[in-house]
């Protein structure tokens, strides 16, 4: 009965009278290229970010998601570069998808040293299938008997391949504030700009995703750089159209604060989110946790921090909520085209001081 209801989710999922929900990640700035292609290669080095997303772990199947992603930021010059591969599932196997992609970006001082503007695009390859074999039907069933024979459904299509288009902007800058300088992103992002159709079933294309994202570094004491002392307190706003016009924005708004004190990390953040379908709020909380391994006269860094989020108002406690988890590693001499020329007056470049600092954040 479980794999039925399923298939039925899923077929609504395919078809143009449902909605869409692309995977939310509570460490929105843990995968920056994910969140917006203008923050690739937003600072020096390679960056590699890795999250996974094992979501509403009680209800039957599965609603899991894992990125990997890796960017470059170049001293010398204005250029970002990054690959992001992404692996969704839903249901019991029923229904994968799996994306490859390339972003760039390209960013200019507008006020050397303080204000920094970035432009980002992301292109991308994916593949949506789904295993008939695991799905059963009604005809398959006796209401006494139980399960009897075969179906005589006709499958569709087991796959769709399509192309996604992201683009975004990113500022950064920097002001002074009480005796410290406080470093700042704001930026906007649009996903699936190209709207493609990934119905497996009729003819459905992917709404657009819009994200504004904001975030801020706050350094707490006089050697902040040196002890890791601060705070980063951020927000992200999602909406995306419904394939039914009749229905509004699917939106959602998270915030949160998380609170770096020496290698360790701590947090919490709130998640509201109006589902068209149900006409109403879900309203959730997050916990994290973290350790990092900062820079200490070396070239690599490291961050791990996981997150539990928990609905209290409009979900079941019974779907137990969602486990998330991210790796960060950082190896700053790593450059394709400038081998230790000249840096770029950048916002960041002016507020961290890598050799003896933490991960940048921003």
């Amino acid at each position: 009965m479980n794999k039925i209801v399923l298939f039925i989710f899923l077929i609504l999922m395919g078809c143009s009278k449902a909605f869409a929900q692309d995977p939310f990640f509570s460490q929105s700035y843990n995968n920056p290229i994910y969140l917006n292609p203008a923050l690739t290669g937003a600072n020096n080095g390679l960056k590699i970010n890795m999250n996974d997303m094992r979501q509403w772990t009680a209800v039957p199947g599965t609603f899991n998601t894992s990125t990997i992603t890796a960017d470059l930021g170049e001293p010398c010059s204005s250029i970002g570069l990054g690959i992001m591969g992404v692996h969704d599932e839903r249901g019991e196997g029923f229904l994968e998808t799996n994306q490859l992609g390339l972003t760039g970006r390209w960013a200019a001082p507008l006020i050397a040293k303080r204000l920094d503007i970035a432009f980002g695009l992301g292109g991308s390859f994916a593949q949506k299938d789904i295993d008939w074999s695991k799905l059963q039907f009604s005809d398959q069933f006796d209401p006494v008997l139980g399960q009897i024979s075969n179906t005589n459904a006709q499958p569709h299509q087991s796959g769709i391949p399509y192309t996604d288009i992201d683009a975004g902007v990113s500022f950064k800058f920097l002001f002074d504030y009480n005796g410290f300088t406080i470093l700042n992103n704001i930026g906007f992002a649009v996903h699936h700009l190209n709207r493609p159709d990934i119905g497996l079933i009729t003819e459905s294309s992917l709404p657009s995703l819009y994200t504004i994202h904001a975030g801020s570094v706050i350094p707490i004491g006089k050697d902040w750089k040196k002890k890791g002392n601060f705070l980063f307190p951020y927000a992200v706003y999602n909406w995306q159209e419904v394939f039914n016009s009749a229905f509004k924005l699917q939106r959602e708004i998270v915030t949160g604060l998380y609170v770096y004190n020496g290698n360790i990390i701590y947090g919490m953040l709130y998640r509201d989110g109006y589902l068209p379908f149900t006409g109403g709020n879900t309203n959730q909380m997050s916990l994290s946790a973290g350790y990092q391994i900062p820079f200490r006269n070396t070239y690599q860094a490291y961050q791990l921090t996981y997150s539990f989020t928990f609905p209290f108002t409009g979900l079941s406690y019974s779907v137990q909520g969602t486990h998330e988890i991210s790796l960060i590693i950082i190896f700053d001499n790593v450059h394709l085209f400038c081998g230790g020329g000249k840096s770029a007056p950048t916002a960041n470049k002016c507020f961290y001081d890598k050799r003896s600092g933490f991960i940048p954040q921003l």
